[in-house]
C-alpha cells in the first residue's frame, strides 16, 4: 500500500470519527435509549410485554433520487420512507439507525446536512437516532434506514382484509415525481388514529403505486376487489403530467408510485363511522370493496367492468429477468 493511499484512509477515518462525534453530541441523548450512539450497539428500553415493529429500507442514487439533489431532501426522504412503513402497521416510531455509503467527494458538511434534513421528522414524531454505520464508496450515495416502532393493541397487517370490507386511501395519488416523492409527510399520526379507534382489516402504504400495491394486499389476504374509477382521488400533479405525456390522469394515479398514502380496509359499519368522524382531521377516500372472488377489477365511469392489471414500480433483478 502506498503512503499516499494510507494517508487518504487515515483522513477518511478522521472524517468518520468527526461525523460520529457530531452525531453523538446532537442525537445521543434520548429518554428511550439506555445506550445510544458511540458503542457497538444501541440499547432501547421497552415496556414489559410490549412489541416492537422493525423496518429497514434503502434509498439509492439514480433510483430514488437524482444525482445532485440536496443532501437535506435526500435525508428527509430516506427516513420518511421507513416511517411510512411503520405508519402502515399502526406503530409509533421510537428510534432509527442510519447506514451511509457516501461518495468519496462528499464532505463532512454534506453528511451533516443529510442528517439535518431528517430533523423535522425526528422532532414531529419523537424519534431518536440510536446509531448506524458510515463508509465511503464509488457507486453513488446509498442510505439504509432501520426504524423501530412500538406496536399498540395489535399490528395491522396486509393479510387481514375480508369480503365486504370497504377500501380507502388517505390522499390523492399520482404525479409524485413533480416533488412529492421527496417532500411527502409519512402518515404516522393517521396510522395511529386508525389503529387506536377503528377495527382496520388490512393496511399498507402506497410506495410503488395503487395498482401493484393493492394487488399485494389482496394476495396477502386471499381476497379480490373492485374499485370505482371515479372514486380514485387524483392529485393535481397527476393531471399536469397527464397533460404532458398523453396518458390518463387515472393511469398516473394507479401506477406512478411514491405516493406514501395509506391503503386500508374497514367493515362497512366502521367505514360509515370513519367518514362521519368529527375527530378525524385527515382526508379519506373510499375507492372500492373487497370481494370473495379472487382478482381485481375496475368499474369505469361508463359502467364497464374490466380486470385491473397490477401496475406500478417493481425492482427487477438479474440478466435472466
Amino acid at each position: 500500500m502506498t503512503v499516499e493511499r494510507r494517508l487518504a484512509e487515515v483522513a477518511e477515518s478522521h472524517d468518520e470519527e468527526a461525523l460520529v462525534s457530531w452525531l453523538e453530541k446532537r442525537y445521543g441523548a434520548a429518554d428511550d435509549l439506555e445506550v445510544g450512539i458511540g458503542d457497538d450497539a444501541a440499547v432501547m428500553r421497552c415496556a414489559p410485554g410490549g412489541r416492537l415493529a422493525l423496518k429497514i429500507d434503502q434509498v439509492t442514487e439514480g433510483v430514488h433520487f437524482k444525482k445532485g439533489e440536496s443532501p437535506e431532501r435526500i435525508g428527509y426522504k430516506a427516513l420518511a420512507r421507513s416511517l411510512s412503513d411503520l405508519a402502515a402497521m399502526g406503530a409509533r416510531p421510537r428510534t432509527a439507525l442510519i447506514g451511509l455509503s457516501v461518495p468519496r467527494d462528499w464532505s463532512l458538511e454534506d453528511c451533516q446536512k443529510l442528517y439535518l434534513g431528517m430533523e423535522p421528522l425526528l422532532e414531529k414524531f419523537g424519534v431518536s437516532i440510536a446509531g448506524g454505520d458510515i463508509n465511503t464508496g464509488s457507486n453513488g450515495l446509498v442510505i439504509g434506514t432501520t426504524v423501530i416502532g412500538e406496536v399498540g393493541q395489535r399490528p395491522i397487517l396486509r393479510s387481514g382484509a375480508t369480503p365486504g370490507e370497504q377500501i380507502f386511501v388517505t390522499g390523492p395519488l399520482g404525479g409524485s415525481l413533480l416533488g412529492k416523492h421527496l417532500d411527502f409527510e409519512p402518515r404516522v399520526e393517521e396510522g395511529l388514529h386508525l389503529e387506536r379507534y377503528y377495527e382496520v382489516g388490512a393496511m399498507m402504504d402506497l410506495s410503488d403505486g395503487l395498482g401493484i400495491d393493492l394487488s399485494r394486499l389482496l394476495r396477502a389476504s386471499g381476497v379480490g376487489a373492485e374499485i370505482r374509477e371515479e372514486w380514485i382521488p387524483i392529485s393535481d400533479a397527476a393531471r399536469v403530467v397527464a397533460a404532458r405525456d398523453g396518458r390518463s390522469a387515472v393511469a398516473h394515479a394507479l401506477g406512478d408510485g411514491e405516493d406514501f398514502e395509506l391503503l386500508f380496509t374497514l367493515h362497512p359499519n366502521e367505514a360509515l363511522r370513519l367518514e362521519s368522524d368529527s375527530e378525524r382531521w385527515f382526508p379519506v377516500h373510499r375507492i372500492g370493496t373487497i370481494l370473495e372472488e379472487l382478482g381485481c377489477w375496475m368499474e369505469h365511469t361508463s359502467g364497464q367492468r374490466v380486470p385491473l392489471e397490477p401496475q406500478g414500480w417493481a425492482h427487477r433483478l438479474g440478466p435472466g429477468r
